[in-house]
């Protein structure tokens, strides 16, 4: 849990905060802003703080797409059109995704790992 306690604040001020997190490789995780009025006594706290497992890259993308994440497990990946059609799905991918097949424009990624899952925007050129 994420705890901030502020002092002296102006009752009706609107404090804004931004967390950003990263993993070893140094790819970005996540970045968050979150926006708070201030109220008699306050304490603004965050139970849960998710980020997204999975770094996707490069993108946009032409024939490959690199996937890292914390884990060595392999990724099972499905590809949809904005359309939610999907258009590629791919099991066992340990860190590369061949993307050649698919037309130019924006793609949605579902990547799975383990119990973890997580859903990207991909630009395709």
């Amino acid at each position: 849990m994420l705890q901030i306690t502020l002092t002296n604040q102006t009752v009706g001020a609107i404090l804004s905060f931004q967390f950003r997190g990263a993993y070893e490789a140094g790819g970005l995780v996540v970045s968050k802003v979150f926006n708070y009025k201030v109220g008699e006594g306050c304490v603004l706290s965050i139970e849960s703080f998710e980020a997204s497992l999975f770094n996707v890259y490069p993108n946009p993308a032409k024939s490959v797409i690199n996937i890292s994440s914390m884990s060595n497990e392999a990724l099972e990946v499905s590809v949809y059109d904005l359309l939610g059609k999907q258009v590629l799905r791919a099991e066992n991918i340990k860190s590369q995704l061949n993307i050649s097949s698919l037309n130019p424009g924006l793609y949605i990624l579902n990547m799975t790992q383990g119990s973890n899952s997580s859903i990207q925007k991909l630009l395709v050129n």
